[in-house]
């Protein structure tokens, strides 16, 4: 399915006495960055946002609700199996999809979230108010979600029935379907599936149609498939956790119940970037990965193993090493390089200080990785620093945007490294007597608007003028 880069407009985060944020606005643009001093909540943040697209619904609770429906299901079937087109049916069957969709997703926000966060439910609400609100806002619809005395409720405030306009259905014979998706901004596609039971049926549109329809309305897919999270202490979580074989993870959910969940799940993502990168589905041709792989001083080799992929690194001087026995600065981006430059999956990317343990100069080459990342392969990213390099450096890719190709290539650039001001959002977090502020920092063709490091600038300077006297 397509990412939220099909809608008209860019989806709003909206959150009110979450944690120590009172009330905050935020635009998911494909590349949204926050920024803040330590404990401002800048992880909390990012936790939540992952939590919103990885959170799967409770499905047994989903389909329960949904056999109460299954005579629509069996007139679809029997209309198809007749050579007619069962569409009038397959929509009502998604609307009722649609509509019990909130109430299961809530089983599973209920259980996950203090998984995810580290906190229970009722540590979430700011400190003195007794309910947490979340709303996310798309082009078609405002999906609310409320966490109050230990309980989590989400709901529609709004779903514009006219996102059903977004899609065609087709009957060919009497067991073929052809799904004609057509969201604003992007090419026709065609899907076909053969139907031949009503499961098959049933699971085209829970599978298909309702994935391409929520992503519409909200302009991202909440709570359908779990995506990347490049959790902080990368480095640490690799020596400490991660081992060769994957079994290892396996283990770490039965034994290791007070570690948080995107930590278990990072590791569990490293061992899929291995596999994936054996099997060719990482893109090793891209020219911002072959100057930060040089910046780096390393190779990455894969080794089967007993039949499993296991990951090798063979550093510009000195022995070839295990993976998890590497350099900080390597165990820190190698899973992050990788999740960069899957070709496929992974409509977005979530990533802690992407900077630690990197040199100056490769934090510069990673966040042209990013850049790359995000138009090559149509990804969001969302990521959480402290870097001034970072930062800057994303100001240049974004200034970059007002050169000719030719004038790119004579600086070293390609248009693919370069972001447009609309596609990126950056937000300043700061801390005031009684809740963190979240200020949306200003972009423009020149870049970010660069207070929050000009301000500790200016302290250095002023502490160096003192002491020159």
């Amino acid at each position: 399915m397509k990412t939220a880069k099909a809608q008209n407009s860019t989806p709003v985060l909206k959150i009110k006495n979450f944690g120590p944020f009172k009330d905050a606005t935020i635009n998911l643009a494909d590349f949204l960055i926050i920024i803040g001093k330590n404990a401002t909540g800048k992880s909390l943040l990012l936790y939540l946002l992952w939590s919103l697209e990885s959170i799967l619904p409770d499905f047994s609770t989903w389909v329960t609700y949904m056999r109460d429906y299954d005579t629509i299901i069996k007139k679809a079937l029997n209309k198809l199996s007749s050579g007619s087109n069962p569409h009038e049916e397959i929509r009502e069957y998604l609307e009722k999809a649609l509509q019990y969709f909130p109430k299961a997703w809530s089983i599973s926000l209920k259980e996950n979230l203090p998984k995810v966060l580290g906190m229970n439910l009722n540590e979430i609400p700011r400190l003195g108010t007794n309910e947490a609100i979340i709303n996310i806002t798309g082009d078609y619809a405002s999906l609310k979600i409320s966490i109050k005395e230990g309980e989590v409720k989400a709901f529609w405030e709004k779903l514009d029935a006219s996102v059903m306009n977004l899609f065609t259905i087709e009957n060919y014979g009497t067991k073929y379907l052809i799904i004609k998706l057509t969201p604003q901004g992007l090419p026709e596609e065609i899907l076909k599936y053969v139907i031949e039971t009503e499961y098959d049926l049933a699971k085209m549109i829970m599978t298909g149609l309702v994935i391409f329809t929520l992503n519409m309305a909200l302009g991202l897919i909440p709570g359908i498939q779990t995506q990347p999270l490049l959790v902080d202490g990368r480095a640490g979580i690799i020596r400490a956790i991660y081992r060769g074989y994957p079994g290892a993870a396996l283990t770490l959910r039965e034994f290791l119940k007070e570690v948080l969940l995107p930590d278990i799940n990072f590791v569990e993502l490293t061992y899929e970037l291995v596999k994936d990168y054996s099997k060719g589905l990482i893109d090793t041709e891209a020219i911002p990965l072959k100057h930060l792989l040089s910046e780096l001083g390393f190779e990455i080799i894969i080794r089967d193993e007993f039949g499993i992929s296991r990951a090798y690194i063979k550093p510009r001087v000195g022995p070839t090493i295990p993976f998890e026995k590497a350099p900080s600065g390597i165990r820190e981006s190698l899973p992050l390089i990788l999740a960069l430059l899957r070709k496929r999956g992974y409509e977005s990317i979530y990533i802690e200080e992407p900077e630690t343990h990197l040199h100056p100069r490769a934090i510069r080459l990673l966040a042209r990785l990013m850049a790359y990342t995000v138009n090559k392969y149509d990804k969001s990213i969302a990521v959480t620093t402290h870097s001034d390099y970072f930062l800057y450096q994303v100001s240049n890719l974004i200034a970059l945007s007002r050169l000719s190709e030719k004038e790119l290539t004579k600086l070293g650039y390609t248009p693919l490294e370069v972001l447009k001001p609309e596609q990126v959002s950056a937000y300043l977090l700061e801390t005031t007597k009684d809740y963190v502020e979240v200020k949306k920092l200003n972009i423009t063709n020149e870049g970010i608007d660069e207070e929050a490091f000009e301000e500790v600038s200016r302290e250095l300077l002023e502490e160096r003028t003192n002491i020159l006297g």
